[in-house]
């Protein structure tokens, strides 16, 4: 199982913002469970979502990157750039604060969707429904991707034209059938077999 937050936040210059994909895959089931126990697994839906170029999506500045980056181009590259040195004005795959960067960009934009952090887990994510306790989404971020266990197809739809807005070009917005080996499939109420068996024994 991956570390937790407390011991992957040590040097906040290389945090790698990944989620505990164990504690997530116990929340899927958690709510796959609540839904038969309450007959709403009509509205349980796995999706995924990635960002195209993430750590470019954030411009560096002197609050989020004190230390101005700095670069050597290439000889090879066609002139004026050959040769030259640059100073990066984008997070880049490689620089050793980008990923700090969009971590904390990106989790602010979740906030101002009306996302609350996990305080076991800043990658994991809740929405849910004042008004309907069964309405929620449920979020496990991976860098610059994210897994959604959700039963509120409306709100998902909205965070995903938002994340668009603040990163253009948003892909791989998709439904997921498989998540750490387990499979699930819209044609099996979207559960593998053997947790349909599971779940109904304990709701029966």
């Amino acid at each position: 199982m991956e570390q937790n937050a407390s011991n992957t936040t040590r040097d906040p210059a290389t945090y790698a913002a990944t989620g505990d994909h164990h504690l997530f895959l116990l929340a899927v089931n958690s709510v796959i469970a609540d839904a038969i126990k309450k007959g709403y697994l009509s509205l349980v839906e796995l999706r995924r979502y990635d960002v195209p170029g993430a750590f470019l999506q954030c411009k560096l500045t002197p609050e989020n990157c004190p230390r101005p980056l700095y670069g050597h181009l290439p000889c090879d590259l066609p002139a004026p750039y050959n040769n030259k040195y640059v100073k990066f004005l984008c997070g880049i795959y490689g620089a050793k604060p980008s990923n700090r960067i969009f971590n904390l960009d990106h989790s602010a934009t979740f906030v101002a969707i009306g996302y609350s952090i996990n305080l076991a887990d800043p990658r994991k994510f809740l929405w849910r429904c004042k008004d309907d306790p069964r309405l929620v989404v449920i979020l496990n971020t991976d860098v610059d991707d994210g897994a959604a266990d959700l039963t509120c197809r409306g709100f998902w739809d909205e965070t995903i034209f938002k994340l668009n807005k603040r990163y253009p070009g948003i892909h791989d917005e998709s439904t997921m059938d498989r998540y750490l080996g387990n499979g699930f499939s819209s044609k099996t109420s979207k559960i593998p077999p053997l947790y349909q068996k599971i779940f109904c024994c304990f709701s029966s």
